[in-house]
């Protein structure tokens, strides 16, 4: 009786409580986020124990190249029974190009040196000397070649010429070397090439010189026209008689009307125009 009872009970049991239909698998996981512009997403894990898969993780984002334009977004496909979406490709960004860069600015003018060879001032003079030479020379200008002779004693030593004789005059840098001084001994002065003078060293002649080194000369005869002229600077103490070359601009009109600028500077402002020998007249309106 006891054993039919319990047959009963658990046959109630069986049809009561039986075990519940199984629900089915695990649902299609959620489509995969769409990757953003770079590596795709994380592989989601499957479902478990028929859960829904989890979303596969979006794609960590690219850094897009520098100036360029941002990567494509890339499309993740539905992550299948929990699998994670298919992985957004990007491109990055082309990086932009460097800057053009920019012009050189032009060099400032230095000061008024006038044309190459010439000057204003006695602190755009040089002094060159070695065994054969003794000349001024402009800043602007190279200095003269140096010869290859020996000696103990070089040119501007032998004629007493130091910076303190150098002078920017008719607009041309000179040695100041004297060649119109008084002459008390009885030597002959020596003969020189055309455009060269006897320089005076003391009371006595010295050698020859190239005129337009002179501080003055004796008689503008003595300029080396045409590639030479004379400027007569007249002032209390009479006229002073300076051999210059030419400048190339001047070379067609030597005149006042392209030299004056240049050649009859300050004190010496008024220019004349000489007649019947080449070269002008710079007289001094307050000397």
């Amino acid at each position: 009786m006891k054993r039919a009872a319990l047959a009963i009970v658990l046959t109630a049991a069986a049809f009561g409580c039986g075990g519940s239909t199984a629900q089915p698998g695990g649902g299609s996981g959620s489509a995969g986020a769409a990757g953003a512009s770079a590596a795709g997403g994380a592989s989601g894990s499957g479902g478990a124990s028929g859960s829904s898969g989890s979303a596969g993780s979006a794609g960590i984002s690219g850094s897009g190249g520098a100036s360029g334009s941002g990567g494509s977004a890339g499309t993740g496909t539905s992550g299948a029974s929990g699998n994670s979406g298919t992985a957004g490709s990007g491109t990055g960004g082309t990086s932009g190009s460097g800057g053009t860069g920019g012009a050189a600015g032009t060099a400032g003018s230095g000061g008024s040196a006038g044309a190459a060879g010439e000057c204003r001032e006695r602190s755009q003079c040089k002094l060159f000397s070695d065994c054969c030479t003794c000349a001024a020379y402009a800043e602007t200008e190279s200095p003269p070649p140096v010869c290859k002779a020996n000696c103990k004693v070089d040119q501007c030593t032998a004629l007493g010429i130091t910076t303190e004789n150098v002078a920017c005059m008719a607009g041309q840098c000179v040695a100041g070397i004297n060649c119109a001084g008084t002459v008390t001994c009885r030597a002959a002065p020596p003969t020189c090439e055309r455009g060269f003078v006897p320089a005076v060293v003391g009371n006595c002649w010295g050698g020859c010189v190239p005129a337009s080194q002179c501080g003055s000369v004796r008689d503008c005869n003595d300029c080396a026209w045409p590639e030479q002229s004379c400027a007569s600077y007249l002032g209390l103490a009479g006229p002073i008689n300076h051999c210059y070359a030419i400048p190339e601009r001047c070379r067609n009109n030597p005149t006042c009307e392209c030299l004056g600028e240049s050649v009859c500077t300050p004190p010496y402002g008024l220019c004349t125009d000489r007649s019947g020998i080449p070269g002008v007249v710079c007289a001094c309106a307050s000397c």
